[in-house]
């Protein structure tokens, strides 16, 4: 997290992933225009928040691995982001 702030860039830390929501919340949509996300965080924001991710605008959400690995969620957003984008995929 140092390494982000030392950057500039804001960055914050829940001990919880169940504290997304809450933390999405008190986030100003219009002050980020990216957001980097790990995979639970992600999942429990998808699960509670009804225009989570956002479709439009900004911020534009990038799920990352937790420290321990990747469960493939970022990958497998992104892939239906390409699905929806281009039409199904033949293959």
């Amino acid at each position: 997290m140092a390494a982000f702030q030392a950057l500039g860039a804001d960055a914050f830390a829940l001990q919880d992933p169940e504290e997304a929501p809450g933390l999405w919340e008190t986030l100003k949509a219009d002050r980020y225009a990216v957001v980097m996300i790990t995979e639970p965080a992600y999942l429990v924001l998808k699960e509670k928040e009804a225009s989570f991710p956002p479709v439009e605008g900004l911020p534009v959400v990038l799920v990352v691995p937790e420290v321990g690995g990747s469960k493939g969620v970022g990958a497998a957003e992104m892939s239906g982001i390409v699905q929806r984008a281009v039409g199904s995929i033949v293959g």
